[in-house]
């Protein structure tokens, strides 16, 4: 009970997000551009706010609990996408490309939020934070840091939500599997290893 009524606060705080991020991005820009951002606003609630939120929580949570969150955060955020591929005038291969990128890398996010609050540790949870804000910004600091700007970004999903909410007269179709793919990927071994952890640990406690 008490984990289905942090989902429901957790959903409508989601909510309150995207209205509020939509609301901004239309009052300072028009309405392409403002597609643009929201996405960018979206990525940031679920790369950012969502492991801050939960990382700074007291206690420890089983794994299904973070899965059950993103499960919720991505249904929230079909109601958005859909409606903003209209007012974006994205192409069905485009739009579903980018809501595969978006479930990509959230799902790596959730893998560290569920790595963290595995123990009530204040170290392990900063951790895992810094370790959420590296999978967003890690490779643009990185070439900042460098000087290399030239290149795709492959590694963060801050480049190809970029050339993905491109309008159609400037969008160019790419090989999006193999990043996005990748990252899913990671994302599907990680959570395995880490249920075959907890399953092992708890067999442990359990003799």
């Amino acid at each position: 009970m008490a984990e289905a009524s942090t989902v429901r606060g957790l959903a409508l705080g989601w909510s309150l997000w995207l209205l509020g991020a939509w609301a901004v991005t239309l009052a300072i820009d028009s309405t392409v551009p403002a597609v643009r951002w929201m996405v960018y606003a979206a990525l940031m609630g679920l790369m950012l706010i969502w492991p801050m939120l939960r990382l700074s929580q007291r206690g420890t949570a089983a794994l299904a609990g973070t899965l059950l969150d993103w499960v919720c955060l991505m249904l929230v955020f079909q109601a958005v996408i859909w409606p903003l591929r209209l007012s974006g005038d994205w192409t069905m291969p485009q739009t579903w490309w980018l809501n595969a990128t978006m479930g990509a890398w959230s799902l790596l996010t959730g893998l560290v939020i569920a790595w963290g609050r595995r123990v009530d540790r204040g170290s392990i949870r900063t951790l895992a934070m810094v370790a959420c804000v590296g999978l967003l910004l890690g490779e643009p600091a990185l070439r900042a840091s460098t000087g290399i700007v030239s290149g795709d970004l492959w590694l963060s999903p801050l480049g190809l939500v970029w050339q993905l909410t491109e309008s159609p007269t400037h969008y160019v179709a790419q090989r999006w599997a193999m990043p996005v793919g990748s990252a899913g990927a990671a994302a599907l071994v990680g959570w395995g290893l880490l249920g075959w952890w907890a399953r092992s640990h708890l067999r442990d406690v359990l003799r």
